[in-house]
């Protein structure tokens, strides 16, 4: 389910929409700063949700777990998950936003060709 997400937000959204990638949802401003949703908040989320994975997993192999990997392990998930979610969708809604050229493309496999000259 988390990589079929992934493949739709970079192949579905950023890549075949380009607009999308500078999208951003003004949350709150801060300092002269705004800040919002977008593609540096769905990066963010994603980065540290795989360096906690993947130092809880590394520690694991090795034998002990320290608690601060544990802790971000089960914690941080309560804030990167609805961010990380609201970001995915947010992009994906704003692909509808862009006008997108869309063009008839018919990609033939290469067994369906031989299965043609066969028949």
């Amino acid at each position: 389910m988390q990589v079929s997400s992934r493949l739709m937000v970079v192949w579905g959204v950023l890549y075949v929409a380009p607009p999308s990638r500078t999208a951003a949802l003004p949350l709150f401003e801060h300092a002269g700063v705004e800040y919002g949703i977008g593609l540096p908040s769905l990066l963010l989320c994603w980065g540290v949700t795989e360096v906690v994975r993947y130092s809880f997993y590394f520690c694991k192999l090795l034998g002990a777990v320290p608690y601060p990997i544990l802790w971000a392990r089960y914690t941080l998930f309560l804030v990167l998950y609805p961010l990380g979610v609201s970001s995915e969708l947010f992009l994906a809604y704003s692909v509808g936003r862009c006008r997108l050229r869309v063009t008839k493309t018919v990609l033939k496999a290469p067994m369906v060709s031989a299965l043609e000259a066969t028949i």
